[in-house]
């Protein structure tokens, strides 16, 4: 369907998000500092507003309006033709809340939204919001599709990621009760997909309930019972995390410098440090990595470090496919798992809240990089925040370990 262009892009009038629990039995939908990042991209920068949400109870809707300061000060303008906002909602305090429904209103009438289904987790993945006005305006096209009898149960559809750029959007089809498949060119599949000339991105699903010919099952891109989190996966690639809190103070948490250590990796030290009042617990400091090509990166450590240091070595011929760590506020463990299921670690002590990543392994991925972030928390500088990016052996330097001699050097410090 054509994009309808109407009213000229224009300013934030509102926000209100519905903070109403899932169906899950089990969920705790109350959270603490949560915000909205709002965005937009000129060309190729890209631009944001960010809006105080406050600490959200389960069913509370909440509203924020031109005299809100944030929103007042906020220079983005919108339109329902080619600028749509994209938008994030998380807990600066990684509280998991429910989500319902975001609306968002501009100072000449537009409006954008965006349902969820079911969504409890820390925060979203980056979304654009849906035009009001364009869905209407397609609304006498969008009654005549024909919905398929079977296939994936609406309510088990979830977005997981954003292809961007696209010159398509698609949304589910609240008409249909199945969704069959995702294809752009299949016909009445479940979906409504319309033109984008902007820089939108095409939303990608998966099923919740079980894999279908058309559209992938949650378990196979993402981890089980936990939709969008800061993940970014293509066909080519899978991006997990973060994992550990970091650090809270006064109820705010604690910023850091981010760290990337690229792979594939032949060699990877871990340094580990007493931790609390009585220094009972171990927690994993920093990390000094070496790739197949020799490079060395060091962070939250020294190099030449090698006190309380665990020297994990990738056996020649494989490749490392999945990483088992135990958190809190800090990494607490962390270990590896080969494509041969070989272990290696994992070093330190478990806790109750530990993950395989991803949950479950695939031995054609290979660990190419590890992220996070370096806090300095009463005098040391520790990581914490990690994200692991997986990606096949031939996307991105993926490959098997061919070992190799060490090069350039990059430090994080200790």
């Amino acid at each position: 369907m054509p994009t309808q262009s109407g009213l000229p892009a224009s300013r934030i009038a509102s926000i209100e998000v519905d903070f109403s629990g899932p169906l899950w039995r089990y969920a705790v939908c109350g959270s603490s500092d949560v915000w909205l990042k709002l965005s937009k991209h000129y060309g190729n920068e890209r631009r944001t507003c960010s809006v105080a949400l406050g600490h959200p109870g389960s069913g509370q809707n909440v509203r924020r309006n031109r005299y809100d300061q944030r929103i007042s000060e906020c220079p983005l303008t919108f339109d329902d033709g080619n600028s749509l906002p994209r938008f994030k909602i998380f807990s600066r305090a990684n509280d998991k809340f429910c989500l319902a429904h975001i609306k968002v209103r501009t100072e000449n009438g537009q409006s954008f939204y965006y349902d969820f289904n079911e969504f409890f987790d820390s925060q979203t993945a980056d979304i654009p919001l849906i035009s009001e006005r364009s869905l209407s305006a397609s609304a006498h096209q969008i009654a005549n599709l024909h919905c398929p009898n079977s296939g994936c149960p609406l309510a088990d559809v979830f977005v997981y990621d954003i292809q961007v750029p696209s010159d398509y959007y698609c949304s589910v089809n609240l008409n249909c009760k199945f969704v069959t498949s995702t294809g752009l060119r299949d016909s009445d599949n479940g979906f409504v997909c319309m033109e984008s000339a902007g820089f939108y991105g095409l939303p990608k699903y998966c099923c919740q309930s079980s894999g279908h010919h058309g559209i992938d099952h949650c378990d196979d891109v993402v981890p089980r019972n936990n939709p969008p989190r800061n993940n970014r996966t293509t066909e080519a690639e899978l991006r997990l995390g973060p994992f550990g809190t970091g650090p809270n103070i006064n109820g705010h948490p604690l910023s850091g410098r981010p760290f990337t250590a690229t792979g594939p990796f032949a060699k990877i030290s871990i340094k580990t440090m007493p931790f609390g009042s009585y220094q009972a617990t171990t927690i994993v400091k920093g990390i000094k990595t070496e790739s197949n090509n020799g490079r060395i990166q060091t962070f939250g450590m020294h190099e030449y470090d090698t006190a309380d240091v665990s020297e994990l070595i990738v056996p020649q011929g494989e490749h490392i496919s999945g990483v088992k760590l135990s958190y809190e506020r800090f990494i607490v463990q962390l270990g590896f798992v080969t494509n041969t299921y070989h272990q290696l670690g994992p070093v330190g002590r478990s806790v109750s809240r530990s993950e395989a990543v991803p949950r479950n392994i695939d031995s054609g991925r290979t660990l190419i990089s590890i992220e996070g972030d370096l806090v300095n928390f009463e005098g040391t500088e520790i990581m914490t925040r990690l994200k692991f990016t997986f990606a096949e052996p031939n996307q991105r330097g993926g490959g098997q370990n061919g070992g190799g001699q060490r090069g350039g050097r990059q430090s994080g410090g200790g």
